[in-house]
């Protein structure tokens, strides 16, 4: 809570859920719930989204922390309620969270060991978030100087602000979601030149198992989706190879 209020995105306790509650002071309290105000279905207490794009969807983990933060506080008109804020390590998604409004806890798992969680944060890493809009599908960077990640942890993101636009000069991938991911994810990086581009899948091995795209592309950002549904689970290497450059993202493939 803040000054006595309630924020987050939690209103019903849910039959068959558990809950973890971390005193932010050493402090004892009384905690109390009525019995008769229960959310047995999960689908009941999600009935005030409205929002064309489905669940974002990542695995859980017993390792996890919330960041706190306002979108109002960018002041971008493109974002709107029923907007998802998405959390990133490394370029994996490691979070979502729908916004409707004040501020919004925002969930960023961490690695527990499970094969599920590969990837995820682990002590120290600093976390990456992205606005994902419904109106035109655009990813907007939230930048702001919040801590490292930590298991359990709850942080208050103030002073939140959109990251550079600028096309930068070297090739570069932003981002993979869903990652983990099955069969499909998307792909987004960004070209800084007019150039012959390759981008190709990669296995353990090294070896060259899929080519997304070999032509030449135009200065710009740009999103490729590549189907792994013939493909068994694991680790994999996308490379998306230049005259002037390599760029390259692990991704996991879970079924």
């Amino acid at each position: 809570s803040e000054s006595g209020e309630w924020i987050g995105s939690l209103q019903n306790f849910e039959g068959t859920n558990g809950y973890w509650i971390n005193s932010l002071n050493e402090e004892d309290f009384d905690f109390t719930y009525n019995l008769t105000n229960l959310v047995f279905s999960r689908s009941a207490s999600t009935t005030m989204y409205d929002s064309d794009i489905d669940e974002i969807k990542y695995n859980q983990s017993q390792k996890q922390a919330f960041y706190f933060m306002d979108l109002d506080d960018l002041g971008n008109k493109d974002i709107m309620h029923g907007d998802w804020i998405l959390s990133y390590n490394n370029g994996i998604l490691v979070g979502s969270r729908q916004w409707f409004g004040g501020i919004i806890d925002v969930p960023v798992m961490g690695d527990d060991g499970n094969e599920f969680t590969i990837g995820y944060c682990n002590e120290g890493d600093l976390p990456t978030f992205k606005v994902l809009t419904n109106s035109n599908g655009n990813l907007i960077d939230v930048i702001s100087d919040y801590p490292g990640w930590s298991s359990n942890g709850l942080y208050m993101v103030n002073d939140i602000y959109e990251g550079n636009d600028a096309i930068p000069t070297a090739l570069m991938v932003k981002s993979v979601y869903p990652n983990p991911f099955n069969p499909t994810t998307t792909i987004e990086f960004v070209n800084p030149y007019s150039q012959h581009i390759e981008i190709s899948v990669y296995n353990m091995l090294g070896e060259n198992i899929y080519t997304l795209f070999n032509d030449e592309l135009q200065v710009g950002e740009y999103n490729m989706k590549w189907d792994a549904s013939n493909q068994s689970s694991g680790v994999y290497f996308i490379k998306i190879i230049s005259s002037n450059g390599v760029a390259t993202q692990k991704v996991v493939l879970v079924k």
